[in-house]
Order: C-alpha cells, then sequence, then structure tokens
C-alpha cells in the first residue's frame, strides 16, 4: 500500500472550485448559448446543471402544457424507453453500440418524469 494522502478542508473547497470553473468550461463549450447553466454553475448546482444540458440534448420538445407536464413527460420517456429497447433487441451482440447511443440510452434508464419537468422549467 502506498502513503496516505492527507487532504486539508482548503484543498477540497479548492477542488470543488476547481471542479465548477471545468463544468463551467465544458458547459460552455457544449452549449454556449444556454444561459440558465450558468446561475447553477455559480451557485454550486452540478447535479441541476448536467440534468439541463441532458435535456437540451435528448428531452423532448414541450410546449405549455400546465399541471400535465410530468404526465407528458413519462409518456415520452416510456415511448423513448420502448423505442431503444426494440433497437437493442435488434442490434447484433458482436457490434458496440455507438457512444451517443450509449449516452440516451443511459440518460433513458437514469430519467424519470419529476427530473425532466424539473430540467425544462430550468429552462423556460
Amino acid at each position: 500500500m502506498g502513503p496516505r494522502v492527507q487532504t486539508s478542508e482548503a484543498v477540497i473547497s479548492g477542488a470543488k472550485a476547481a471542479l465548477g470553473v471545468v463544468a463551467g468550461s465544458a458547459c460552455q463549450l457544449l452549449a454556449p448559448t444556454e444561459t440558465a447553466v450558468t446561475p447553477l454553475l455559480e451557485a454550486g448546482q452540478l447535479r441541476r446543471a448536467i440534468a439541463l444540458l441532458e435535456w437540451r440534448a435528448w428531452g423532448p420538445e414541450v410546449g405549455d402544457s400546465g399541471g400535465e407536464r410530468e404526465v407528458s413527460m413519462q409518456r415520452w420517456l416510456d415511448l423513448e424507453r420502448a423505442t431503444a429497447l426494440q433497437t437493442l433487441a435488434r442490434h447484433k451482440r458482436s457490434e458496440r453500440l455507438a457512444l451517443t447511443q450509449e449516452m440516451f440510452v443511459r440518460f433513458l434508464v437514469d430519467a424519470s418524469a419529476v427530473a425532466l419537468a424539473q430540467a425544462s422549467k430550468l429552462a423556460a
């Protein structure tokens, strides 16, 4: 075993700040016109910023559905999950999925109607 590494609170808070800077730079590269991401990153809400970017990348087009936003998100998720499952069933085991397909499938697995509805409200 190697030596134990001691970290101070200053190092940990510096690492969190550095993560925010890196995440901010990545978000600017991925979505330079997305104005809702910057305040989330400045507030240290990295998970919400990622959720917003994922929703922008793969989420549904939404209109003003009022109180039924979560219901429409759940319908969309169910349909997309079924379509992805059908695509995976047809996919040859010897071939690997493209990275974007893998990321989209991971998004569908991890997403919930509530989280999608919240992300869509952030973008509004």
